[in-house]
């Protein structure tokens, strides 16, 4: 799903489907990591990655990094959920 929707309703109708899911976050959204709550750059920003991936998109070659923290959303309180953050490699 995109980022529109990025909202506390629709992660809680998921979440009580038992659900699988996966969402690109907006900048605003803030999620809990060790007990403390941070904007999604910030998460992302602490991450580099330690994965390397090559993929091709649209016929274009891509050198990706991408790594995974391990959060939880504000509105589903002690439901572990895990944010992966990509970057693209200079090329």
């Amino acid at each position: 799903m995109d980022r529109g929707y990025d909202s506390n309703d629709v992660f809680q109708f998921i979440h009580k489907q038992d659900a699988s899911f996966i969402v690109r976050l907006q900048d605003k959204r803030y999620l809990k990591y060790q007990n403390k709550n941070y904007p999604v750059p910030e998460l992302a920003l602490r991450r580099k990655g330690k994965i390397a991936l090559e993929t091709t998109i649209k016929g274009k070659d891509y050198q990706l990094k991408i790594s995974y923290i391990n959060v939880e959303l504000p509105c589903l309180p002690k439901v572990p959920l895990r944010i992966l953050t990509c970057w693209k490699m200079k090329t």
